[in-house]
């Protein structure tokens, strides 16, 4: 007995009435997410605005020093982001998961330093993984709950990462629409290898700004932007402004020379002097 033509199930169109726009558009509405997570922002206009509001909250950021000393201003440039990130959602903790080698080279967090920097100790998991594969599965599983407010990840050394890592990353957190920051120290030219970052930034130390009687200037810092998914690349001067926890640009005074001493009274001798020769 021969076999009918299959026919199409249901309300199915055949493939030939499905036409190039609509495939474009289907195509663009699983790239991305049904929802937008919004934006973290940094409480400064200028960087707010070259970011497009602010770090892309359902994605991942990458930190790096740029250079070894400037290891702990690029972990405190971390840290306010971290402290923005637990002013937004109130209630979420975040995750901080290290790289045993980062503990062993650079020492444990100090919780009395985290607190003088705005950072709520008591909101913050630590994990502690034993190599770098661990800190980015870890990573992974946590942004894929969707139940934190930030995950912080760092590696120590220059160790090579498998492109897809990064990858897995920048989809669990678009998924968990939760910001991620993998801040990267001494990874050398394993910085310059591609990276499934939304923003990439390089931080350097810079001199903190005038301290009060008897305390510690503001901590300032030159923060690079050298990857940017929504615009363009840049470089800020900041400041950290603990007491109402925002990055802003600090204003620069220009710094006047002294007067100089004696003048006024000694240029009626040296007229004097000059008359008589």
């Amino acid at each position: 007995m021969p076999h009918e033509a299959a026919q199409p199930a249901g309300d199915v169109s055949p493939a030939t009435d499905v036409s190039p726009a609509s495939l474009r558009l289907a195509i663009a509405r699983l790239a991305r997410p049904a929802i937008d997570p919004g934006s973290l922002p940094f409480g400064e206009a200028e960087v707010d605005r070259t970011l497009g509001g602010g770090l892309m909250r359902g994605a991942l950021h990458e930190v790096a020093p740029e250079a070894e000393g400037d290891a702990p201003v690029a972990g405190g440039f971390c840290a306010g982001i971290l402290v923005r990130a637990l002013a937004r959602e109130k209630t979420k903790p975040i995750l901080w998961i290290r790289h045993d080698l980062a503990t062993v080279e650079d020492g444990a967090p100090y919780g009395p330093g985290l607190k003088a920097l705005g950072l709520d100790v008591a909101r913050i998991l630590f994990v502690l993984a034993s190599n770098a594969n661990e800190v980015l599965d870890a990573m992974e599983h946590a942004l894929r709950s969707a139940t934190l407010a930030a995950v912080f990840g760092e590696l120590r050394g220059n160790a090579k990462l498998d492109l897809r890592a990064p990858r897995r990353l920048a989809l669990a957190a678009g998924h968990g629409a939760t910001p991620a920051l993998l801040l990267r120290l001494g990874a050398g030219e394993q910085l310059r290898a591609p990276v499934a970052a939304a923003t990439r930034w390089r931080i350097a130390a810079r001199a903190s700004g005038d301290a009060p009687a008897n305390g510690v200037g503001l901590p300032r810092m030159k923060a690079d932007l050298i990857r940017n998914r929504r615009g363009s690349a840049a470089s800020f001067s900041l400041e950290w402004r603990i007491h109402d926890r925002t990055f802003r640009i600090p204003a620069l005074r220009e710094r006047l020379a002294p007067p100089p001493v004696g003048r006024p009274h000694h240029a009626p001798a040296q007229a004097e002097r000059r008359a008589s020769a």
